[in-house]
C-alpha cells in the first residue's frame, strides 16, 4: 500500500502513450513520459494533462498512433478545515 497525502497525484496510462513512436520509429517511452510529468508538476491537475499529451503530439509529429492511448489523473484534495 502506498499512502497518498494531501497534494500527491497519481496518473494512470495506457501503453499507448509509451509506445508512441516519433517519425523516426523510436518510442515516447516511460523517461519521457516521467520528464514531461515532472514538467507539469507545479501546474493545476488539468494543465499537467494538458503538457503531457502535448509532449506526446510533439514527440510524434506527423507520426500518428498506432494504439490507444489512455490517461487519467487523480489529485488528493486537502482536508476540509473544521
Amino acid at each position: 500500500m502506498l499512502p497518498l497525502r494531501s497534494g500527491d497525484r497519481l496518473y494512470l496510462y495506457s501503453d499507448g502513450l509509451t509506445e508512441a513512436a516519433s517519425p523516426a520509429g523510436e518510442r515516447f517511452g516511460r523517461g519521457r513520459l516521467l520528464t514531461a510529468l515532472r514538467a507539469g508538476r507545479d501546474a493545476p491537475l488539468q494543465e499537467s494533462l494538458s503538457l503531457l499529451l502535448e509532449a506526446v503530439e510533439q514527440w510524434c509529429g506527423t507520426a500518428r498512433l498506432k494504439d490507444d492511448a489512455s490517461l487519467l489523473a487523480v489529485e488528493i484534495a486537502p482536508e476540509p478545515s473544521a
